[in-house]
């Protein structure tokens, strides 16, 4: 029977989690250069043109390449004078890539769930939950120097099993809630059920959760500190990359007029001007007569707001009829960005 806290079985085990997760911090690093245009085209953005999701998801990826970087940093550390420090900070920043994670998950669920008042109950206390585990991990973290291994090490781990249970619960509601709700919402145009799945984003946080699975039995097992912690950073990987590859996906696209819209083409609350909206064919549009013969005055909702239309003018072109979702582009006229306190009018390219 092998002896778990022997002194060769405890080095093997570090040097198999130093294997380890110098593989997926290398990952991590190779998915953040590739996709590095994302933050540099946020930073070219006007301050107008900037939501706050967006900045969740910069925030979440450079809080998961700050956090693998220390990692690294921690397991070939040559000495013992940070050792302490090194870890406290890797775990501040892995708490907050986590929840910055996690809150674009719920942002995704509300989406799916739009209106439904428990499911959106349920997802902020699960948030809330994910902020208390991580808080009583970081009270508890402690490292020190092992002069037999030369590296820097954690000690109590154990105290890990309440956070790990919690965030293993938390990410396994929110991909049942996404796979739920992509089966419960109604089919529109061809897309199928699989195509939901895909553009929802559930299979990486389902691979997410499987690796938090594992974390977490390492954990309870408690076989060694080195073994327990073997799938903690993966974890943290793939939560991350998961979460903001939906959302790097789907923020060029603005919030429909409708809530399956909304649910299929994005979750930016960005106030571009101009702005892709995939609309339901199958609404009601009422399409005023112009008082000129260069304009045409569109109102869906109530006719009677599109008279007294001030300075705002609707130019309409005809877009080719599909059997797919309908898109067209809408932009803002001068005279109604120099008014933001109206009723907006759009002008249809």
């Amino acid at each position: 029977m092998v002896d778990w806290t022997a002194a060769a079985t405890v080095q093997q085990a570090y040097s198999t989690f130093s294997e380890v997760n110098h593989i997926f911090c290398g990952f991590y690093i190779w998915d953040y250069i590739k996709d590095i245009r994302y933050e540099w085209s946020y930073i070219r953005r006007r301050r107008d043109k900037r939501s706050w999701m967006a900045l969740c998801n910069i925030v979440c990826r450079l809080a998961t390449l700050t956090s693998v970087s220390l990692l690294l940093a921690l397991i070939n550390l040559p000495r013992p004078s940070y050792c302490q420090a090194v870890w406290i900070t890797l775990g501040l920043l892995s708490s907050l890539a986590t929840l910055c994670a996690l809150l674009i998950i719920a942002h995704r669920i509300t989406l799916v769930w739009p209106s439904n008042r428990p499911v959106q109950v349920v997802v902020s206390f699960a948030w809330i939950a994910a902020v208390g585990s991580l808080l009583y991990g970081l009270l508890k973290a402690r490292s020190a120097w092992d002069l037999r291994l030369g590296t820097c090490t954690v000690q109590d781990t154990a105290c890990l099993r309440a956070p790990a249970l919690i965030l293993l619960v938390i990410d396994t509601l929110f991909v049942s809630l996404l796979l739920w709700g992509c089966y419960m919402l109604p089919s529109i145009a061809v897309m199928s059920f699989w195509t939901k799945l895909y553009r929802l984003g559930a299979l990486p946080l389902a691979a997410a959760a499987m690796i938090q699975l594992a974390f977490t039995v390492c954990v309870f097992v408690d076989i060694n500190d080195a073994m327990n912690l073997m799938f903690h950073a993966p974890a943290l990987v793939m939560l991350s990359a998961a979460s903001t590859r939906i959302y790097r996906v789907l923020e060029p696209y603005h919030n429909g007029l409708t809530h399956l819209s909304r649910v299929f083409v994005g979750t930016s609350f960005m106030t571009d001007p101009e702005m892709l909206f995939a609309t339901n064919p199958a609404i009601n549009r009422t399409i005023r007569s112009p008082r000129t013969s260069n304009t045409l005055e569109v109102d869906e909702r109530d006719p009677s707001h599109a008279r007294g239309a001030g300075s705002s003018s609707i130019s309409l072109q005809p877009l080719k009829e599909t059997t797919s979702l309908t898109q067209v582009r809408l932009c803002q006229s001068e005279a109604d960005l120099s008014k933001p306190h109206t009723r907006t009018k759009s002008r249809m390219l």
